[in-house]
């Protein structure tokens, strides 16, 4: 999402939904042990890790929700660049 010089937000240019179903083992289900902050995944932010000299990076999403650190692979010429 672009920020505008007045701190407003522009469109999202993607929406990845967390946490995908080929997780749902790994991670367990809904509600989590604290039920009351924890009904799905919330991500807190978006962190871009350093790139490489092709554009690519490593995205870093904590996510209070599942009690984890989504690690997704950014690639600027992919569609979606998420991967």
């Amino acid at each position: 999402i672009a920020r505008a010089p007045d701190g407003s937000l522009g469109r999202a240019h993607e929406e990845i939904m967390l946490p995908a179903e080929s997780f749902a083992a790994a991670i367990g289900p809904f509600p989590r042990a604290h039920a009351q902050r924890q009904e799905e995944a919330h991500a807190h932010m978006v962190k871009l890790s350093s790139c490489a000299a092709d554009g690519s990076a490593t995205v870093l999403v904590p996510d209070l929700g599942c009690d984890a650190v989504w690690a997704l692979k950014y690639e600027p010429r992919a569609t979606p660049p998420i991967v």
